[in-house]
């Protein structure tokens, strides 16, 4: 009997050539598989190249955008305006996103919400509190700065990538709330959801721009069996009362060196 899978990628970055051979390379498995992007794809067109790739040969596709996919291009006012021709590319192809219905997808173990988050980030990793800048300010005082600081541009009327996170925060936790407590999810977002993740990083100062504590409760609450996540480019698996957190980047290809699958197995699906 044939069996179907659950497929996640992250931080693909096909900017790079080599990283884009590499992917080229990977067909999945069986037609009725799915498949999590997790952000870090590209550029617009890079999205649209590997989505004329993967959708054919997918039963679904989702996609949630990464820092990288929201920088500001020359032509772009803010991110909103990168964000929303990422969109228009993913329903050329059918493909959910964080802006549509949720989908009930039945595994093995029972049905699931998939769940596609654009959460962003705060500057509260690892216990900064919000809004003190105390985590921005180290890294700063310690020579790291993320080139998102540069790149990303909160549209009107947020005044800060804080203050776009904060709302995208708020609004994600309403449709959260309204699900039926019984539910089971899979939570797919860029950034770590949790805290635990973030001590991963050699230079802690990376946490600054790696997601926010408002997060950290989501996993438990709203009943999650995995929580899949890209973002760190240190692919990993742990489980953790019960859920299972994945990291699943390729990264740059000096980091991997073909060392890691560009697709990693999330969980088995219903025949």
């Amino acid at each position: 009997m044939t069996r179907r899978t659950l497929w996640a990628a992250s931080d693909l970055h096909l900017q790079d050539p080599q990283n884009r051979r590499l992917v080229a390379e990977v067909t999945p498995s069986c037609g009725d598989d799915w498949l999590l992007l997790c952000g870090d794809i590209g550029s617009v067109a890079d999205l649209r190249w590997l989505l004329s790739t993967v959708r054919p040969s997918s039963a679904g596709v989702v996609f949630v955008p990464g820092n990288h996919d929201l920088w500001v291009g020359t032509d772009d006012t803010d991110s909103a305006t990168t964000y929303e021709r990422l969109l228009a590319v993913c329903r050329d192809f059918d493909v959910l996103t964080p802006e549509d219905p949720w989908f009930v997808l039945e595994t093995a173990d029972g049905p699931r919400h998939l769940v596609p988050l654009m959460t962003l980030y705060d500057y509260t990793g690892m216990g900064n509190p919000a809004g003190s800048g105390a985590g921005l300010a180290r890294a700063r005082e310690a020579g790291v700065v993320f080139s998102d600081e540069f790149f990303l541009r909160p549209p009107p009327p947020h005044s800060s990538i804080a203050d776009w996170s904060r709302a995208r925060v708020a609004e994600a936790r309403r449709r959260l709330d309204a699900l039926p407590p019984s539910a089971r999810t899979i939570l797919v977002n860029h950034h770590p959801l949790t805290a635990r993740p973030l001590s991963f990083f050699r230079c802690p100062h990376y946490a600054v721009w790696s997601g926010t504590s408002a997060t950290f409760s989501w996993p438990e609450r709203y009943g999650a069996s995995h929580v899949v996540y890209g973002h760190q480019h240190i692919p990993h698996k742990f489980v953790e009362n019960g859920i299972t957190y994945l990291e699943v980047s390729l990264g740059y290809f000096r980091e991997h060196l073909r060392r890691y699958p560009v697709l990693r197995a999330v969980c088995e699906l219903a025949r």
